[in-house]
Formats: C-alpha cells, structure tokens, sequence
C-alpha cells in the first residue's frame, strides 16, 4: 500500500494589530490595574504631540467655500457667514481642548496616584503643550 502525503503544517496567520484611535478629544486609554492602583497603560506619546479633534468640523471646508461662492451675490452677508464659521470652529477647539484637559486631571487627581501613574501624566501633558505650542506655529 502506499503512503499517502502529509498535507504541509500550516502557520498561525498573524492577527492584523487593532486600529489606533485619530487621538484628539477621543476618551483615555483604558485603566488597567496594578496592586489595587488604577492607571493608564504605559504608552510612550510624548514624542507625538496631541492634536485636537474637534467634533463639530464637519462640513466647515464646505460651509468656507459656499461662503467664499457668496461673496460676488453679497459680499457682506459672505463675510458673516465667515464670521459665524470661525465662530463655530473656534468654540469647537476651545471646548476640545477644555475636555482634553479634564481627561488629562481626571487621570492623576482622583486618587493618590503613584510614582508611575504621575509619570504616564505627565507624559500626557507633554503630548498636549507640544501639540499647542504646534498649534501656533
């Protein structure tokens, strides 16, 4: 009788890694647990600034260029529309950045943090200055 082949070993397939957030005012990395003591995972983003991520900019490009096609039909109801844009945009950012820092506090100040968990704030508030001061370059 002959001896039928052996069908090839095959690999584990390799798990695609999980998609990363677009950062911004998105909720903090999960809490994990160490000795009773809630913290942060350790992830080193200090070497990428954080950007803000307003919610509401949908449609602002849009909502610019319909008032820039306005301008030649009336130009002064054009710049108000501009005017009540930037309103919006700015009132975005602020409450973006409002929420980014509670998120940041809310991490350290709730408890008696330990050494690390000031570390991973601290951390995290380099990540927030380096990205404003990116804002005003």
């Amino acid at each position: 009788m002959a001896e039928r082949a052996k069908p090839p070993e095959r690999k584990p397939e390799a798990k695609a890694p999980a998609p990363r957030s677009s950062g911004g005012a998105s909720s903090p990395a999960p809490a994990t647990t160490t000795r009773g003591t809630a913290r942060r995972r350790s992830t080193d983003r200090s070497r990428t600034p954080w950007k803000p991520r307003p919610r509401s900019t949908a449609g602002a490009r849009d909502d610019l260029r319909e008032a820039r096609g306005a301008f030649v039909d009336d130009p002064a109801q054009a710049v108000e529309q501009a005017d009540a844009l930037a309103e919006k945009m700015t009132d975005a950012l602020v409450n973006a950045l409002t929420e980014r820092r509670a998120e940041l506090r809310s991490a350290w100040s709730a408890e008696e943090p330990d050494t690390e968990a000031l570390r991973l704030a601290l951390l995290e508030y380099q990540s927030y200055v380096e990205g404003l001061i990116d804002l005003t370059k």
